[in-house]
């Protein structure tokens, strides 16, 4: 490993894109792998080369893409791979991921689970910190990408999103929501589901959820979450997230938590200016080399707690070079 004491976690600037990287005292989980090759930039500067658990919440490029460069590294042992089917993918990255996959399991490099639904038991854990599966419901997993739900609405990949909770010493700590829109959170609240957490990352890279009202949809998870942290893991080259009105809805539904975005977007910085990057962790970031990182790879601590960048240094990086910032606004608020 990289000299941190585990268990951490860093949720990776992978560009526009997903992933995290949970290290715990006795493996590493894998949380989605971005669009590309980044994700091997990043394990080679965490020094992993053993991956317990990897999970694909869906089956978008920019959270399942760089599973192709990963099974491709053979020299990187993967223990379990979890994921769910989808049939209306027809796209040319899919099918090199399911061709992929088949090779790996075919050779034995990994245990494949068709199945990433609603699971309370430890069974993913890897030391000291324990997974949730909160969602999909089984119901709406059985139902199927394609598929209809109560309200006879269609089922998405994204309504199928894996939805992720970790826990440390019985506290929920993070929230990983992936892309889930309207559909999976109207079944996962109708089911009661507990979504607490002090880290949220957002779904759809602080953008919008097709068909759907992105700052309606950010408010309900932020008020299901009650978070003092909120993440933000987008590119600033893609769709200029996160959007005014999602900034806006955490803000106002979490007033005095903390907004991380992990590269600059171009409404808070029109122009880059100094390219500073003395902030940031050492883990790999897609934005460092172009100046383009915010808060970069992010690294938790969770004992003592702590990040990598601080608040103070964060904050100070977006008061020099994002004059525009979204998360602080013209109210002076100083929660980032």
């Amino acid at each position: 490993m990289d000299g941190l004491n585990p268990p951490y976690v860093v949720v990776l600037d992978v560009g526009h894109g997903n992933s995290a990287v949970l290290v715990d005292t006795n493996g590493v989980t894998l949380i989605d792998l971005g669009p590309g090759p980044a994700i091997i930039e990043a394990l080679t500067s965490l020094k992993i080369v053993e991956i317990g658990v990897v999970f694909i919440t869906h089956a978008d490029s920019d959270h399942a893409g760089g599973l192709i460069q990963l099974l491709a590294q053979k020299e990187i042992k993967i223990g379990r791979l979890v994921l769910n089917p989808d049939g209306t993918k027809e796209t040319f990255l899919w099918e090199g991921v399911a061709r992929a996959i088949q090779e790996a399991t075919d050779e034995g490099r990994v245990k494949l689970r068709i199945d990433l639904s609603e699971y309370k038991k430890n069974e993913y854990d890897q030391g000291e910190v324990n997974v949730e599966i909160v969602g999909p419901t089984k119901y709406l997993a059985l139902r199927g990408v394609g598929g209809h739900d109560k309200k006879n609405r269609r089922i998405s990949s994204n309504s199928l999103s894996g939805v992720l909770r970790l826990f440390y010493k019985e506290k929920p700590e993070f929230l990983f929501a992936a892309d889930i829109d309207t559909i999976g959170l109207d079944d996962l609240t109708e089911r009661g589901k507990n979504m607490q957490a002090s880290v949220v990352v957002i779904p759809h890279h602080g953008g919008g959820d097709s068909g759907g009202d992105a700052a309606k949809l950010t408010r309900r998870l932020c008020q299901e979450a009650q978070s003092e942290t909120v993440v933000i893991s987008h590119g600033r080259k893609k769709y200029n997230n996160p959007k005014e009105n999602v900034i806006k809805a955490v803000k106002e539904t979490l007033p005095g938590a903390r907004i991380v975005c992990t590269q600059l977007s171009k409404s808070c910085a029109p122009e880059l200016t100094n390219g500073e990057n003395e902030h940031l962790s050492h883990v790999f970031a897609a934005g460092r080399e172009g100046g383009m990182c915010c808060g970069g790879s992010v690294i938790f601590l969770l004992d003592p707690k702590g990040t990598v960048p601080s608040p103070e240094e964060h904050l100070a990086f977006v008061k020099c070079s994002a004059p525009s910032a979204l998360c602080i606004g013209n109210d002076n608020d100083e929660s980032v």
